[in-house]
């Protein structure tokens, strides 16, 4: 079966972006499933300053919600989809529970949030989740921020590099610090 090496088999993304590229999705996202968390720091690294990425990447080109397939470095919940659209001038999204998530999204709701560029490089979006984006109708309703949502989302901004062409990297800040030890994701854009 194909596959792509783990990032701490190369010495740079290329090699391996060309892999991953070469990979059908279920094959990337079988790749996503075999890939040690701790791979998820290496390729943080590797794709620093080198993919470029910007808002327009999380979405399809007609419009259609894009579904991005997502896993974290946070057990037990590590398997997600993050899911984005436009809206009006700009692009919002929500974080939709997988699995055994969907038994958290009572407390911790769905984690809406816009993208933006990032202020600080060209190479980086942000997935901003302090700002309360508009109601889209194939999202879940935008509801105030309660404290159980404040605790997960308060002050959080997703750091996203590009590692392939429907390959990202994410890293979770709150208030411009890295959250733990610097929980990371990868996320696997659908066709």
């Amino acid at each position: 079966m194909a596959s792509a090496p783990l990032p701490a088999e190369v010495d740079s993304l290329g090699p391996l972006a060309e892999a991953l590229d070469a990979l059908t999705h279920d094959q990337r996202v079988e790749w996503l499933e075999s890939i040690p968390m701790s791979q998820y720091y290496t390729l943080w690294d590797l794709a620093d300053g080198v993919g470029s990425i910007d808002e327009a990447y999380f979405l399809h080109e007609d419009g259609r919600v894009r579904i991005h397939d997502g896993m974290n470095t946070v057990p037990p919940f590590r398997y997600f989809q993050k899911r984005f659209a436009r809206l009006d001038d700009g692009i919002a999204g929500y974080n939709h529970p997988v699995g055994l998530g969907r038994w958290v999204v009572f407390f911790q709701g769905y984690g809406p949030f816009v993208t933006r560029p990032s202020p600080e490089r060209e190479n980086e979006v942000y997935v901003d989740y302090t700002v309360s984006p508009p109601q889209h109708t194939d999202f879940p309703t935008v509801r105030p921020i309660r404290f159980t949502q404040y605790l997960v989302y308060g002050g959080m901004i997703d750091v996203m590099r590009r590692v392939a062409a429907d390959v990202s990297i994410g890293s979770t800040e709150v208030k411009g610090f890295p959250v733990g030890i610097g929980a990371k994701f990868i996320l696997i854009r659908q066709p």
